[in-house]
């Protein structure tokens, strides 16, 4: 198994490469046009919504499910959505999960705090109804942040995957966190908004916070990146400077502000959770501790 020593979030190397054009499918094409692949675990207050979003340009819906104990897989059995039920590992593997199940010429990739707008769903339904010109599709994404639109400090429009894309042209790569679609052949950009109801509060933004960075220092450990303060205050301020200043995030306001220095604090914290896994390695080298499993990251901080 391969794996990026890229920094999670800020883009990664392709790892693996996928199957040409409709690899593996029969000489006639599929008779779905469009199946869209979500991945869950207790998501009952916000698959529905999600799910409404999709629905009238879907041929079927496939969800993996991390054994989820709430209303999750019934909400989706009542929109029509297939369940498989997988536990959990990376959430990149539950997604190449259900796009190995899915049975649609196009995949769509949606997470359940996810929506696509009116806009973006008729562009989608004009592609499905056309010949393919690209083998995949980026999307802008509106990332509403303590519940407030984000449009500047490089928040918008967030390209950060192809999103729709022509089945057998396109795999997840092997990341614990932020993996990427790496997609075979030209990639078409649309127009309309996918909806990112992302961090509505602190408390959640934390949670979601402590597992990335421990999941980014064991990246970085891994790929033998050695901590530093100089390193580690060099890379924090230039971040968080380019976000303020050269792409604008005081124009959000204090909100803004805030995500500026909240992705301040990141930086520092997987540098910080570095020192430490390197100075726990230091002294069981030395005996001064015996050897002991590191805690890894949280096995689910791929919800958002």
């Amino acid at each position: 198994m391969s794996s990026s020593c890229v920094s999670v979030g800020y883009g990664s190397n392709s790892v693996r490469q996928v199957a040409p054009l409709f690899a593996g499918l029969p000489d006639s094409p599929p008779v779905l046009r469009l199946s869209v692949v979500i991945i869950t675990h207790n998501e009952e207050a916000r698959i529905g919504e999600c799910l409404r979003s999709v629905r009238e340009i879907a041929d079927e819906i496939v969800l993996v499910d991390d054994h989820s104990t709430d209303r999750t897989t019934g909400i989706a059995r009542f929109y029509g959505a297939r369940i498989l039920t997988r536990s959990f590992d990376w959430a990149a593997r539950q997604m190449n999960h259900g796009i190995e199940a899915a049975r649609g010429r196009w995949i769509l990739i949606i997470d359940a705090d996810e929506r696509l707008t009116p806009e973006l769903a008729g562009e989608i339904r004009r592609i499905l109804e056309q010949p393919p010109r690209h083998a995949g599709y980026y999307f802008p994404r509106r990332n509403v942040v303590f519940g407030q639109w984000l449009r500047h400090g490089g928040n918008y429009p967030d390209y950060n995957s192809a999103r729709l894309f022509l089945r057998g042209m396109a795999w997840f790569e092997e990341e614990p966190v932020h993996a990427r679609l790496l997609l075979q052949g030209s990639a078409g950009y649309l127009v309309g908004d996918l909806l990112h109801l992302t961090a509505p509060d602190l408390q959640h933004y934390f949670t979601k916070f402590n597992a990335y960075t421990s999941l980014e220092a064991e990246r970085m450990e891994r790929c033998g990146v050695h901590y530093s303060f100089a390193r580690m205050m060099a890379h924090s301020l230039a971040h968080a400077g380019q976000r303020l200043i050269v792409r604008g995030a005081f124009l959000d306001g204090a909100t803004g502000l805030q995500y500026v220095f909240l992705g301040f604090l990141y930086d520092l914290l997987r540098y910080l959770k570095l020192r430490e896994r390197q100075l726990r390695r230091k002294q069981e080298q030395a005996g001064a501790l015996a050897p002991s499993a590191i805690p890894p990251g949280d096995p689910y901080a791929y919800r958002h």
